[in-house]
């Protein structure tokens, strides 16, 4: 099966805004206490990176096995669940020391990177695998 380029579409917005991402949380953790500005440029660039990752991790998970209604919910739960149970778990914390937060972004930040990273590698040898077995029959 030959590849076609709009299907590598969601894996490169996919990885250019993780980068944004991995960016703007670095330079937040480095330079947030010193710089308001920057503060607000990076909080942005972080808004930005994670408002297309939801979206374009269907459209690359769709390429790769049949999305359906119940997959679509799971995910949706799952990923809300992060938003709801985040400030339960650093409400305290912040509380005391304000950076905590941004070095918890930046943590959640690099793992997701990395579980998108292993998931790309284990689809790509599963497809390869799968290729060299419909071939052979």
């Amino acid at each position: 099966m030959k590849r076609l380029a709009h299907e590598k579409i969601p894996f490169t917005y996919n990885c250019f805004f993780q980068i944004v991402c991995l960016i703007s949380s670095a330079v937040l953790t480095i330079l947030a206490e010193h710089s308001h500005l920057l503060l607000q440029l990076c909080v942005a660039g972080l808004g930005m990176g994670t408002a297309t990752v939801y979206a374009t991790g269907i459209l690359w998970l769709e390429m790769r096995m049949t999305v359906t209604g119940p997959i679509v919910a799971l995910l949706t739960v799952a990923s809300s669940a992060g938003s709801d149970l985040f400030p339960l778990a650093t409400g305290q914390a912040v509380a005391s020391k304000p950076m905590f937060l941004v070095y918890l972004t930046l943590a959640s930040v690099i793992m997701v990177a990395l579980c998108f990273a292993g998931s790309s590698f284990l689809a790509k040898k599963l497809m390869a695998r799968t290729k060299r077995t419909n071939e052979g029959e």
